[in-house]
C-alpha cells in the first residue's frame, strides 16, 4: 500500500471511530497494539565514504528535507506489559522505481528496510492525552540499483521519539510524534567486474501522526 492510500485509510478509520464513540482514557495493560504512522516531515543528512587509489577514502555529504505524506509508512506492534510499559516492534520497508527514457541503464531502483524491537514508556495512565517516549535499536539495510551499478549496505540503527497519544475511543488511539533515527551501515557498491567498498551514516528527524489500535 502507497504512503498515500495508507493516510486516506487512516483517515477514514479515524473518522468512523471518533464520531461512533466518545474519547474516554483508557488503559494499556494487557492490550495488542497494531500501529500504523506515516511521516509528514523528514530531514536527512549523512555522509557515504568509499575507498580512492592511493589508500584515501573519498567522503560525499548528503542532505535531504521531505514533507507532505508520500514517505514509507512505519508500522508497529505492541503488547500492553502495564498501563506504562508497552513492548513490541516497528518496521519501516520502503521503496522506489524510476525509468528515464526506455534505455535499461537509465533505470534506477531503490529498496530500505528498518526492523527492531521496541519500548515505550507511556504516561498519565487515568488520561485521554497521554505522552510517550520510545526506543527501538535493530536492523537497517538498504539496497539501489542504477543500470549496472548496484549499491546495497548492511547494519543497525537507533530510533527515539517522543509524542502524544489521545484515546479518541477505547479501543483506538491518534498519535503524533517527533522521532530521530541513528544509522550506521556498510557493504559495496559498483558492477559485477568491480566493486568497492561503502560506508554510511547518517541521522534523520521525523515527524509522525497515525493511528493505533489497542485489542
Amino acid at each position: 500500500m502507497s504512503a498515500p492510500r495508507s493516510i486516506l485509510a487512516v483517515v477514514s478509520l479515524v473518522a468512523s471511530v471518533a464520531h461512533s464513540v466518545p474519547a474516554a482514557a483508557e488503559g494499556t495493560e494487557g492490550k495488542v497494539q497494531l500501529g500504523l504512522n506515516v511521516p509528514i516531515f523528514a530531514y536527512t543528512t549523512g555522509t557515504a565514504e568509499t575507498p580512492a587509489l592511493g589508500g584515501i577514502n573519498v567522503e560525499q555529504d548528503v542532505s535531504r528535507t521531505s514533507w507532505g505524506i508520500a514517505m514509507d509508512p512505519l508500522l508497529e506492534i505492541g503488547y500492553g506489559v502495564s498501563d506504562m510499559f508497552v513492548v513490541g516492534g516497528v518496521a519501516q520497508i520502503g521503496g522506489q522505481s524510476v525509468t528515464v527514457g526506455d534505455a535499461d541503464d537509465a533505470d534506477i531502483s531503490a529498496t530500505s528496510i528498518f526492523l527492531a524491537p521496541k519500548l515505550d514508556v507511556m504516561f498519565s495512565a487515568d488520561a485521554t492525552v497521554r505522552p510517550f517516549l520510545s526506543g527501538a535499536l535493530g536492523l537497517v539495510s538498504s539496497s539501489m540499483s542504477t543500470g549496472a551499478t548496484e549499491t546495497s549496505a548492511l547494519g543497525v540503527g537507533l530510533f527515539a521519539r517522543a509524542g502524544l497519544r489521545w484515546f479518541a475511543a477505547p479501543a483506538a488511539s491518534l498519535d503524533a510524534s517527533l522521532g530521530f533515527l541513528w544509522q550506521t551501515a556498510s557493504g559495496d557498491t559498483g558492477t559485477d567486474a568491480l566493486k568497492t567498498d561503502i560506508s554510511v551514516s547518517g541521522i534523520s528527524i521525523l515527524g509522525t501522526v497515525g493511528i493505533s489500535a489497542w485489542l
